[in-house]
């Protein structure tokens, strides 16, 4: 079995300084080539790009910061896998977009009052102020800012303020089938 490289937007062990993918905030992954440049979305044929080469169709992504039940798993629906295979297709590759997308999706996801329960008091209060420093870095309205309050904390506020997406480690296990990748973030440094 040939070695997994990870695209260079996607690769943890040498994250790419350009490239800006805060997770805390609305899906926005931004790209700014050279220092002072504004930041502009990352262009569709770089996100088009194939996540890992060789190219590969399930992967399952983990956190250290994150409870363990709560994977971020890229897999085609069986529906639509067996459609592709039904009509001789091959399976479309994992691309760029596919990993941002679903990493931002998963930790967007509510939690419920038993998870924030399980918390020591210590751990609480870092969730806490990690969810009201990303409802107002969020926000550019008070209406934006009372919206996103109203959602509650988020998976994404256990990262407590680590929410700068450095990449993924590939970890060389497999996982009910799943490539298994390690997430890495990093805090994020606002004004």
């Amino acid at each position: 079995v040939p070695q997994i490289q990870l695209n260079p937007f996607l690769n943890a062990e040498m994250p790419n300084p350009d490239f800006f993918f805060d997770l805390a905030v609305p899906f926005e992954p931004l790209i700014a080539y050279g220092r002072g440049e504004t930041p502009v979305v990352l262009p569709r044929e770089d996100l088009a790009q194939p996540a890992t080469n060789p190219l590969i169709t399930r992967m399952r992504i983990t956190c250290d910061e994150l409870p363990a039940e709560w994977v971020v798993d890229i897999d085609l629906p069986l529906e639509q896998q067996e459609y592709f295979m039904r009509n001789g297709y091959e399976l479309p590759p994992i691309t760029v977009l596919d990993v941002l997308a679903a990493v931002h999706r998963v930790l967007h996801k509510p939690i419920s009052h038993r998870d924030f329960g399980h918390l020591s008091q210590s751990t609480n209060t870092e969730v806490s102020n990690a969810y009201w420093r990303r409802c107002k870095a969020a926000a550019r309205s008070q209406q934006e800012y009372e919206r996103e309050q109203s959602n509650g904390i988020k998976r994404v506020d256990y990262l407590r303020g680590k929410t700068r997406f450095m990449g993924l480690l590939i970890t060389g296990k497999r996982e009910e089938g799943l490539e298994l990748m390690k997430l890495i973030t990093t805090y994020v440094r606002r004004a």
